[in-house]
């Protein structure tokens, strides 16, 4: 059984001590105490924080992160399918949302290389035309 203390964790997750300590603040991890109120991080925990740095590069909100983690962890008990199934559905429209946005502004970036790289230079009102997509709801 892994157990360390939270510099060890913080280096193991590249997470700062004061983030792991919101982590647990907010209720997304709840670490062993020593009888001296030192905390413990077990393997859980490790995976945990893993777990949330991945879902916080997805932009999903800590609210999310909470259920999911329970759902994770098998706090939720399966009563409540509705419930999570909803929850599923919204997170994964939010992921298809994201993947779409992504995937077009790879596509913007890669026509202004195209532009740009062309002999001549390429057209500059080109290249504004297709950064003035970011300005607006056109993605």
């Amino acid at each position: 059984m892994i157990q360390m203390n939270i510099q060890e964790t913080a280096i193991l997750t590249n997470l700062t001590k004061e983030t792991i300590r919101y982590y647990e603040k907010v209720g997304l991890l709840s670490p062993q105490r020593q009888t001296n109120g030192y905390r413990d991080y077990q393997s859980k925990d490790i995976k945990d924080l893993h777990f949330i740095r991945k879902m916080k590069l997805l932009n999903v909100p800590l609210s999310d992160i909470a259920v999911l983690i329970k759902l994770k962890n098998q706090e939720t008990s399966f009563i409540c399918k509705k419930e999570t199934l909803r929850f599923i559905d919204t997170f994964s429209e939010q992921l298809n949302e994201q993947r779409h946005l992504l995937n077009t502004a790879a596509s913007i970036v890669n026509q202004i290389r195209d532009i740009v790289e062309t002999p001549e230079g390429g057209d500059e009102k080109q290249v504004i035309a297709l950064l003035e997509k970011f300005e607006g709801e056109i993605l």
